[in-house]
């Protein structure tokens, strides 16, 4: 029987959270990907430096988190290549994926993106962390809600997330679920189409 994967994604970092969560990653032996913020790379690069060597993948979240549906095309394409460079910059990694802040996109948004070879990935699986911060709520709706194929998202942002996932992590694994990155959670189930949305796999 086939395992059950899902896909832990985090967002709006790094931050001097991002540490306690892959340290609860790295204690594990599993993968996540890193929705980064541009503009708060060059105070973190040993965050991603720390996150291209344990081979989590790391993803662009825009230079400064503005609604890629607000921004026209050039704005679009200078946001994205600013932040890739910034993360290349610093850890050696160029992000393959991107994930629209909000969630917001338009049709235009996403012709940019196909043009740059870039899949927008969003999710299925949202306890709304950064409103509630409140670990027993991002625990109880993460571990209710996640099936094969989900993409969670949660804020390396905010210290009760990092509690949640030390709750979250070890509860998966017990469950005999494979956590992953959007990368490998794809590879098997019809994989990334630039410009294309995926919200589970």
């Amino acid at each position: 029987m086939a395992r059950t994967q899902v896909a832990l994604t985090f967002d709006d970092g790094p931050s001097y959270v991002t540490d306690c969560v892959l340290d609860v990653l790295e204690e594990v032996g599993v993968k996540a990907t890193f929705f980064v913020i541009g503009e708060r790379v060059a105070d973190h690069e040993r965050q991603l430096r720390r996150m291209a060597a344990c081979g989590f993948q790391i993803g662009n979240h825009t230079w400064n988190h503005k609604f890629i549906s607000k921004m026209s095309s050039d704005e679009l394409r200078q946001t994205l290549l600013q932040t890739n460079d910034a993360i290349c910059g610093a850890c050696g990694v160029t992000p393959t994926i991107m994930r629209p802040p909000g969630g917001a996109w338009s049709d235009e948004a996403l012709a940019v993106l196909g043009e740059m070879g870039l899949p927008a990935v969003f999710w299925s699986v949202d306890p709304r962390d950064w409103e509630t911060q409140d670990a027993r709520s991002t625990i109880e709706h993460v571990l209710s809600h996640v099936e094969d194929g989900s993409i969670v998202i949660m804020h390396d942002r905010y210290e009760p997330t990092a509690d949640a996932v030390e709750a979250i992590v070890p509860e998966l694994v017990s469950r005999g679920i494979e956590l992953l990155t959007i990368e490998e959670l794809a590879k098997e189930r019809g994989g990334l189409q630039p410009g294309g949305r995926h919200y589970w796999f």
